[in-house]
């Protein structure tokens, strides 16, 4: 058979994808915003303190964890191969 069969995919999939994007986007902000001294500084004492405080892992781990959730929501939304 030659014939290619198109399958749609339901309408959850884009909305659970969308969701997951942004979450993870948001995630990235967030890490973003904490890696910058100047945010940092701006921080009540508190904040501050507890993002010092971070252990290298925790930071890292926490990186890994949103730019690569934010790599597979946006290659599940482009529906490519890599993202299972």
């Amino acid at each position: 058979m030659n014939e290619k069969t198109v399958v749609s995919v339901h309408w959850s999939f884009w909305v659970i994808g969308a969701v997951g994007l942004i979450f993870n986007l948001v995630g990235c902000m967030n890490y973003i915003s904490q890696m910058n001294a100047e945010s940092v500084a701006s921080m009540p004492e508190v904040y501050r303190a507890i993002v010092e405080s971070r252990p290298a892992w925790g930071t890292a781990a926490f990186a890994i964890a949103v730019f690569g959730g934010s790599l597979g929501c946006l290659l599940l939304l482009l529906k490519k191969s890599v993202a299972i």
